[in-house]
């Protein structure tokens, strides 16, 4: 089960745990979701999900993974995301270990950077007109997104 976030001209996509096969078919031949500001990783960016099709096909400006330091973070996960057409950032909950040096994200993007959990929290705030903003929860770190510009956005199918 997934689902779709809309908040005014905002749209987030949360996936859950949909397996690679699951994300494909929603994309392929047709994309049947349309496009979004935000990708909720499926399954912690573990390697039987993040299909490239279908991150490709939503054109996410912002990706947040949801991983721990030793689960999901999957480094082709990663590398899959990171590579999407349009992506500005791309934020996770905790730095993986498998992903290493070159399949995470920059220090300021990470809210948990070693294998104590601190529990620090990543934080979005949406508004109407489809701007938002993150905070990272450990550095104060803040990122503000403006709103699509209206030819670009891309409604429910």
């Amino acid at each position: 089960m997934g689902v779709v976030v809309q908040y005014g001209s905002f749209r987030l996509l949360d996936l859950g745990d949909l397996t690679w096969n699951q994300e494909h078919a929603l994309v392929c031949p047709n994309n049947l979701l349309g496009n979004f500001d935000v990708f909720h990783t499926t399954r912690h960016g573990d390697p039987h999900s993040g299909a490239p099709q279908l991150v490709h096909a939503i054109r996410a400006r912002v990706a947040v993974m949801n991983n721990g330091e030793r689960k999901g973070g999957d480094p082709t996960y990663w590398q899959t995301v990171h590579e999407a057409p349009g992506l500005v950032d791309f934020w996770q909950l905790h730095r993986s270990a498998a992903g290493g040096t070159d399949h995470n994200s920059p220090e300021q993007f990470l809210a948990n950077i070693n294998e104590t959990d601190h529990g620090h929290n990543l934080k979005m705030s949406v508004r109407a007109d489809g701007s938002f903003g993150m905070i990272n929860g450990r550095n104060g770190f803040m990122r503000e997104y403006p709103a699509r510009a209206k030819s670009a956005v891309s409604s429910s199918r």
